[in-house]
């Protein structure tokens, strides 16, 4: 246990000018590890300084947020006994974002939802009935809804809120989708390319079919989205779209994070976002190769 002496007389010292004494702190609060940000939040309940609080809770943030970027960064490396999945990244990236969101409250909220794939997804079925009744439980009986598609608020972006609510921006019901699916044992992936990603069913290395989020999970051949690309003046180029593990949407969801907080100019987010990228290894998806040029 840490000595609650050291902790009071580190934080006397977090208002200090001096950017020696200052990243001096900061490392040895890490070294403490997390134990230090319950410790943190009792100074501050017991405080009658409204300064020192706010200056508490300031710290409190920047140090969890901290902690999961480290955890996550340990995850992604192989590092831990943990299973590097979409769900234990995106509770990572969810809580490091508000601290308020505990472990058990993540859960809580996404099992209410994967409980209902457990029941019905069966390998009974062919890979064609267990995608129908994955896309008619997840779009129709738990209702998730693509909303705000422009990404302008920070409620549709959150994954924790959207579990709870069913409804988000494309980037959160995408991610949710595919958490689901890999819940429920489903082998779908991203076919990623420079833009964006697309759900693929893939068997036995073979590329079997595609789910379009924005039509209620409609199934898709390969000759559809040809089509589709084509729509969007891109050609189906399997040089450059890829089939990747499911972790890179946590870096595709990191990106929409990074654009919503750029756009709102909320610079303390913006800076956890980017470094949370940057623990996964930076790689992006959204920008264009012109962007990446610049």
């Amino acid at each position: 246990m840490t000595d609650i002496r050291e902790i009071e007389d580190l934080a006397v010292l977090f208002d200090d000018k001096d950017e020696v004494v200052s990243r001096c702190v900061d490392k040895r609060i890490i070294e403490l590890g997390r134990e230090v940000i319950p410790q943190l939040e009792e100074l501050r309940r017991k405080s009658q300084d409204l300064d020192f609080k706010r200056l508490l809770s300031h710290r409190i943030f920047a140090y969890n947020a901290k902690f999961r970027i480290l955890d996550l960064a340990r995850l992604s490396s192989g590092k831990t006994a943990l299973p590097f999945n979409l769900y234990e990244g995106s509770f990572l990236i969810s809580s490091m974002l508000n601290p308020q969101i505990e472990r058990s409250q993540f859960e809580d909220a996404f099992f209410q939802c994967a409980f209902e794939f457990r029941q019905e997804i069966s390998s009974q079925r062919t890979a064609i009935e267990n995608m129908g009744l994955f896309n008619h439980i997840f779009f129709h009986r738990l209702r998730f809804s693509i909303c705000d598609q422009q990404i302008t608020t920070e409620k549709n972006a959150s994954i924790y809120e959207t579990l709870r609510s069913r409804r988000g921006n494309p980037f959160t019901v995408a991610i949710i989708y595919m958490m689901m699916a890999e819940e429920a044992g489903l082998p779908l992936y991203p076919l990623c390319f420079q833009g964006g990603f697309i759900p693929a069913y893939v068997e036995k290395g073979r590329e079997l079919f595609y789910a379009n989020l924005f039509q209620n999970g409609e199934i898709f051949n390969e000759s559809k989205l040809k089509d589709y690309m084509i729509e969007q003046g891109m050609s189906l180029d399997h040089a450059r779209f890829l089939i990747r593990r499911n972790t890179v949407l946590l870096n595709i969801y990191l990106e929409s994070l990074i654009y919503l907080y750029g756009n709102l100019e909320a610079s303390r987010s913006l800076a956890i976002a980017q470094e949370a990228l940057n623990a996964l290894g930076g790689e992006r998806f959204l920008e264009t190769n012109d962007k990446q040029e610049d």
